[in-house]
């Protein structure tokens, strides 16, 4: 699922203990992506993550 995809390119780039959260919501029909628990001095980490490479997408059988 590209969400899921989303999910790991983004907590994959904090450290193991912090407590990122990334979770995905319907809203009005569309998938929504929600972050939290990002500490304010490792919000670079996350835009890092928002806008570079994103993993290769894998199709959905």
């Amino acid at each position: 699922m590209l969400a899921e995809q989303y999910r790991e390119a983004v907590t994959g780039r904090f450290p193991k203990g912090v407590p990122v959260k990334v979770s995905v919501r319907n809203h009005k029909g569309k998938a929504v992506l929600d972050f939290k628990g990002i500490p304010v001095e490792q919000v670079s980490q996350l835009i890092e993550a928002l806008t570079g490479k994103l993993p290769p997408v894998q199709p959905v059988e």
